[in-house]
């Protein structure tokens, strides 16, 4: 039998991508956070709608598991980071921050929220 090593290569450092985005009415807020929560990102999972908290109204998270990913032309083999996606609301303003890394976004949600008190 032939063993052949796999070369795994890191594809994503960590990093953490935030958007936020007051609107001029919060109906507008409501439908955008909604839209939000029925896309799949870059291989997020299933929204979760948790208790609002902190002062949010709102509050999603998507988990994101590793993948391994082997390209079919050239056999590289790439890791993936784990993370996740939380989308949260306050009135009229929507939070958006894509987590790659091996924390959880859960546990730094009282900082998430402190950031509307910053706006």
């Amino acid at each position: 039998m032939k063993h052949t090593a796999i070369r795994v290569i890191p594809y994503d450092v960590p990093r953490l991508e935030i958007s936020i985005t007051r609107y001029s009415l919060e109906i507008l807020a409501k439908m955008r956070a909604e839209e939000w929560s029925r896309q799949y990102i870059n291989g997020s999972g299933d929204y979760e709608t948790l208790d609002a908290a902190y002062g949010l109204d709102e509050i999603r998270y998507a988990p994101r598991e590793r993948q391994i990913h082997t390209n079919e032309l050239t056999g590289e083999t790439r890791v993936f980071l784990p993370g996740g996606i939380f989308i949260l609301r306050r009135g009229n303003t929507v939070l958006f921050a894509d987590y790659y890394g091996e924390q959880t976004l859960l546990d730094y949600l009282p900082l998430f929220a402190a950031t509307f008190d910053a706006l």
